[in-house]
């Protein structure tokens, strides 16, 4: 788990850092760096949701074979 929190914070600062670039660039009217923004905090979501997902099924095996060892 401290490695995935790493890693949020890692994306984290590096979506902080588009974002900066990407606000002098929006000023400069650029439409590229609005989107390399915006993709980067998709990243940061999409790995959250997975670590999620992951987490789940973990748990869903875990209980099975706890179901599997109270049968035997």
């Amino acid at each position: 788990m401290a490695e995935f929190e790493e890693k949020v914070k890692v994306t984290a600062k590096k979506a902080k850092v588009t974002a900066k670039k990407a606000k002098k660039a929006i000023v400069k009217h650029s439409k590229k760096a609005y989107l390399a923004c915006k993709k980067g905090w998709t990243k940061l979501r999409k790995s959250i949701k997975d670590l999620k997902e992951k987490n789940k099924r973990i748990e869903y095996l875990v209980d099975v074979g706890t179901i599997i060892f109270k049968n035997m």
